[in-house]
């Protein structure tokens, strides 16, 4: 009896020295992927793709080798794509945009994963409208996330995500990523 108990502490022992994902306790960690990143501060001339008209304003292109839909603001006044339209927003899915997005999380652990060194992340739901200004079809649940991702202390991403009719996030999940200026 002595032996096994002392080989249950042991046990017990290495699993509590297990090294734990960043984030709270037993949360996933989730982190903007290299390929967000490297969008962040682009106009429509830095990239070597043909934009087309989505609505209003905005144009946009599938940029293949990232899996990812970059929608550029045009010139309201001409109703054209200026070579120094600026990046709007990026369009795909939540794998690809962020490093660690593997399992279906209810909006509370997404949120909590999302990096927060120095401010938590903001979350809410709204209902689609099946239109060019929503991510989600008509009453399709979606979020609306806004966060820190550099830790600075001030929210830099906003976030649209389409959610299940649960409410739960996944990881195959349209969303619309936007570049903020940082706001408190």
């Amino acid at each position: 009896m002595k032996r096994l108990l002392a080989i249950f502490l042991c046990l017990f022992a290495l699993c509590a020295c297990e090294e734990k994902p960043q984030g709270k306790p037993g949360s996933q960690s989730l982190t903007l992927s290299e390929a967000v990143l490297e969008q962040k501060g682009k106009t429509a001339r830095d990239y070597d793709l043909e934009f087309e008209l989505l609505h209003a304003h905005f144009y946009s292109a599938f940029l293949s080798e990232k899996n990812m839909i970059i929608v550029a603001a045009g010139d309201s006044c001409t109703n054209s794509l200026a070579q120094d339209g600026s990046l709007h927003r990026l369009e795909g899915r939540l794998d690809v945009m962020l490093n660690g997005m593997e399992d279906t999380m209810a909006l509370q652990d997404f949120t909590a994963a999302l990096p927060h060194e120095s401010k938590e992340a903001f979350s809410a739901v709204d209902i689609g409208a099946g239109s060019a200004y929503y991510v989600a079809e008509e009453n399709v649940p979606y979020a609306i996330v806004r966060f820190d991702s550099d830790g600075d202390g001030a929210y830099d991403i906003h976030m649209d995500v389409v959610l299940t009719e649960d409410k739960l996030v996944e990881p195959d999940a349209l969303a619309w990523l936007y570049f903020e200026e940082e706001t408190n």
